[in-house]
């Protein structure tokens, strides 16, 4: 939707500036969030006897997202 917007804005104004601007967030955006990835521990606590697993190469944003309302929504059922 970014880039669809920038480009109309480019087409209308022609102001190259937006779509350079779009263009630098959504590379910087991707490289901090999605290039470097982490390793994910899931322990299922209904059933411990089940060993931890670990899933590899997870995109940093989704596994930072994930850990924090998962420990959220763990925090909240356990009070």
């Amino acid at each position: 939707m970014g880039l669809i917007y920038s480009l109309l804005v480019v087409a209308f104004t022609l102001n190259f500036r937006v779509w350079f601007n779009w263009f630098l967030q959504s590379t910087l955006i991707y490289l901090c969030l999605m290039v470097p990835t982490i390793d994910v521990k899931v322990t299922d606590r209904i059933n411990p006897s089940l060993a931890p697993a670990t899933v590899a190469n997870v995109p940093l944003g989704l596994g930072v997202l994930a850990s924090f309302t998962t420990q959220i929504g763990d925090w909240l059922t356990r009070t």
